[in-house]
């Protein structure tokens, strides 16, 4: 299948990336992508142990993804060429608007690809869409001793309040500001 390349990246390391809005034919990516994601990063993005899921939950889950509305919310996916798979979903961006002009979103990277610098530049790219639609904020929940979060949230040229309560993180980013990363003073050591 060939993949349509709406918007695009490269990474420190030269892996050329391609970003599309996740449509309704996309389940079968999601759930390969799924596939790719270990027991970390499953607790990490779903905030619950995953572990051995039932497949037909796993793919309602996903149909219920591609199938969020426009008004609702949406989802962004990125693609690359690897070895051994041309056209291979490496990560994934999914918001709900919580509010006319803003909405929670959580990125994902498959585990392979991890410290490659791929979330935080697909994180720019999408917030960059989000910002073009008129939206003003953006909110997220993660765990406070996510490193990779933290630092993610450092590269954006906006402003990031923070409230962490016991193992949790949450965020508001005001992606209309030009303010650097403000934080709550967390030292995620």
């Amino acid at each position: 299948m060939n993949i349509e390349r709406e918007l695009s990246f490269e990474t420190d390391d030269g892996l050329a990336v391609w970003v599309r809005k996740e449509g309704p034919d996309d389940v079968p990516f999601l759930l390969e992508f799924f596939e790719h994601m270990g027991p970390e990063s499953r607790y990490q993005r779903f905030n619950e142990v995953i572990n051995n899921p039932d497949p037909a939950v796993v793919r309602r889950e996903a149909q219920r993804l591609v199938q969020l509305s426009s008004e609702r919310g949406g989802g962004w996916l990125a693609f690359s060429d690897l070895p051994d798979q041309k056209d291979a979903m490496i990560a994934g961006a999914h918001f709900v608007r919580t509010d006319p002009d803003a909405v929670e979103l959580a990125v994902s990277v498959r585990d392979d690809l991890q410290r490659h610098g791929i979330a935080t530049q697909f994180l720019a790219l999408v917030v960059e869409q989000l910002r073009s639609e008129g939206l003003n904020t953006i909110k997220a929940s993660f765990r406070a001793d996510n490193r990779a979060v933290w630092a993610m949230l450092r590269s954006l040229p906006y402003r990031v309040s923070v409230t962490v309560s016991g193992s949790t993180a949450d965020i508001s980013v005001d992606i209309q500001s030009s303010e650097q990363f403000v934080g709550a003073g967390h030292d995620e050591g």
